[in-house]
């Protein structure tokens, strides 16, 4: 299960703000509602947020009215600008609002009506990337975690920090053969829970150290 993914026209999230209590999917069909949800830390973590972004800005693209690319532009870049400010501390979101919008900008000669298409394909591209470029993070990190080690986690950075796979959870999963006693604090031991209590679970037991 993905943090965030589209579907049917929407931007569709887990809601972290009742983690671990509930397990809820919020949907956004306009990117002022998902510049909010970055705002009110519906979702959070910095690939997460970057992938919001991206979703956003295809968002943007097919609400906007226009019938001319400079004004498709200038929507785009009005929708940059609301989302960028929405964490202003956020590099990656920054980084895909400008990918897409980038992408726009550069789309001669696609016809105007294919553009919006072409935005989401490439916002797709990008969570796509993430899930890999942290599956093979965790992948060489799990060469380096000794046999029976104790892990003490710090932060965010399970996969409710990113698209779907983890960034330091998974040195964790890919080692998950080995025996070994994890710490951490909410967020990744609700990560942590077996695939039996929660769904998106990786299924290693954990310790919340308060």
């Amino acid at each position: 299960m993905r943090t965030i993914w589209w579907d049917n026209g929407q931007v569709m999230m887990i809601d972290q703000r009742v983690l671990p209590l509930e397990l809820t999917v919020v949907s956004y069909s306009d990117y002022r509602e998902v510049a909010q949800a970055i705002t009110d830390m519906v979702i959070r973590g910095a690939p997460a947020i970057g992938a919001a972004g991206g979703f956003a800005m295809a968002l943007a693209a097919r609400q906007s009215q226009a019938a001319s690319r400079d004004v498709l532009l200038s929507d785009l870049a009005d929708a940059k600008e609301v989302l960028d400010d929405a964490r202003p501390t956020a590099v990656n979101l920054t980084w895909a609002t400008s990918r897409l919008l980038e992408l726009a900008r550069n789309a001669n000669p696609t016809p105007l009506d294919d553009i919006p298409a072409a935005l989401l394909a490439e916002a797709q591209r990008l969570a796509d990337q993430d899930v890999e470029i942290n599956r093979r993070m965790g992948a060489n990190g799990a060469a380096v975690v000794p046999h029976g080690a104790n892990i003490l986690h710090h932060c965010n950075t399970g996969s409710l920090a990113a698209v779907a796979t983890p960034e330091a959870q998974t040195s964790v999963s890919a080692a998950r053969p080995r025996p070994m006693r994890r710490n951490g604090f909410t967020f990744t031991s609700f990560i942590l829970q077996p695939p039996d209590l929660r769904s998106a679970g990786s299924g290693h037991p954990a310790t919340a150290a308060c």
